[in-house]
């Protein structure tokens, strides 16, 4: 028989060898490239999520700037209302002083007038 013959082992050793070998580099390949398009998945959802996350500081950046900005003219405000209140105060004083003025020039006419009318 020839299937006893050791050249037959040997061939069929290595033809089994070699359909093994050819079995495990399909299946290498085949897992090197479901590895590449999981990992491309996942390098696609990272960025995006890098992506989200950098607009996000931004926004909150963005947000804090304006809040600072109120800040200041709140504060400016503030100061301009001060000031408006110094100025009605001055204001109401100075009308009071007209009003105090008109009425002493009225008195004064009145009795300007009188003083006429007694000496005709």
């Amino acid at each position: 028989m020839n299937l006893a013959r050791p050249e037959f082992t040997e061939k069929l050793v290595r033809a089994l060898l070699a359909r093994v070998r050819s079995i495990f580099e399909t299946a290498l390949g085949e897992v090197e490239l479901w590895n590449k398009s999981s990992s491309a998945q996942l390098d696609a959802q990272l960025r995006e999520r890098r992506r989200a996350f950098s607009r996000r500081v931004d926004a909150i950046q963005r947000i804090q700037d304006a809040a600072g900005g109120l800040d200041m003219r709140i504060d400016e405000l503030r100061e301009q209302e001060t000031q408006l209140s110094g100025l009605q105060a001055r204001m109401g004083e100075l009308m009071a002083d007209l009003r105090k003025s008109a009425a002493q020039i009225r008195v004064q006419q009145s009795t300007t007038s009188e003083a006429l009318a007694t000496a005709e």
